[in-house]
């Protein structure tokens, strides 16, 4: 999946160290699991409301028949509210910042690219490390990285390869959701924390791909990490800064799994600790289980995607269920 080769390693983690964090919300055992921070939904519902408020007026300025194709299939409902909400209502900004996405888009080819295609995961499959492993209990895509298991620190393959990615995951990239993703910091060393790539990384999930992370799960990020991150910092807004969790104590990476994560994916984050840190190196039973459940997942959306375009008087893309 996504050009990813499995190998077994023995090397195990070291105990780790206690690392301060906000309180953990209490797992539930029926229903949606709780919100990782109630006082951030707030403020994302209020944004959403303002962003609802101008969407007529969004569309307008963006109508199908005013776009080329490529730009037409990008600028539904669901992409129109996202920049929206992401400059708070205010038209004439989140009008730029589509405009300005559309102009990156075509400069890179993505909207003639096969999504999830990745020239340099097709010459070498340890290239890489982003890969989706399913949806999480509140129904938000997962996918794992980790710089350490990837051959190539690249920062444009690095591009392309996420962007094909997140295409893959969000229909073309036009399709609405919430991603999970987890940054394992595992073996990073100052190779896998320059920060050219994070200060170009960060402004590009930003400016063209706003509103699609949901929460940044850090796993044992290192000492030096502070250094990456006072470069990465000032590109990341508060909201954005808000969903960025850090965790390093197996207690609490369990509480977290637990609460959000399915038995397979628990499984899989679980047992990498147990697995050495190398490029295309994964624990070869938990990966396969994830990867099988994360791809009947793909299958039963499609399958019910399909049914619903089918049904008379479907609508493929409604704002209201974004």
């Amino acid at each position: 999946v996504f050009g990813t080769r499995v190998a077994m390693g023995a090397a195990k983690e070291p105990v780790e160290a206690p690392l301060a964090k906000p309180a953990m919300p209490p797992s539930s055992s029926r229903g949606a699991p709780p919100p990782a921070d109630p006082e951030l939904e707030k403020v994302l519902a209020k944004r959403r409301a303002a962003a609802l408020a101008k969407l007529p007026e969004m569309r307008r300025r963006f109508a199908p028949d005013g776009l080329d194709n490529a730009a037409a299939s990008f600028c539904t409902d669901a992409t129109l509210l996202r920049y929206l909400e992401a400059r708070d209502g205010d038209l004439d900004k989140a009008s730029a910042m589509l405009r300005a996405t559309l102009k990156w888009r075509q400069g890179r080819g993505l909207d003639v690219r096969q999504a999830g295609a990745c020239a340099a995961c097709a010459r070498d499959p340890t290239s890489h490390c982003f890969i989706p492993i399913g949806t999480d209990k509140r129904g938000w895509p997962v996918v794992y990285s980790c710089a350490a298991r990837a051959s190539d620190k690249g920062v444009d393959s690095s591009i392309e390869h996420l962007s094909t990615t997140l295409d893959a995951i969000f229909a073309g990239g036009a399709g609405p959701g919430k991603m999970v993703w987890i940054v394992d910091m595992k073996g990073s060393g100052l190779r896998e924390m320059d920060p050219k790539m994070g200060s170009t990384l960060t402004p590009m999930f930003s400016n063209h791909f706003p509103e699609r992370m949901g929460q940044v799960l850090i796993l044992d990020a290192p000492a030096m990490f502070g250094v990456l991150w006072a470069a990465v910092a000032p590109f990341v807004d508060v909201v954005t800064k808000r969903k960025i969790r850090f965790v390093r104590r197996l207690k609490d990476k369990a509480d977290y799994y637990a609460t959000y994560f399915s038995h397979d994916q628990a499984a899989f984050l679980g047992a990498l600790r147990n697995v050495r840190t190398a490029p295309g190196s994964f624990p070869e039973t938990e990966f396969r289980a994830v990867l099988q459940s994360a791809e009947r997942e793909r299958s039963t959306t499609s399958s019910e995607s399909k049914s619903s375009e089918e049904a008379p008087g479907a609508r493929a893309d409604t704002a209201l269920t974004v």
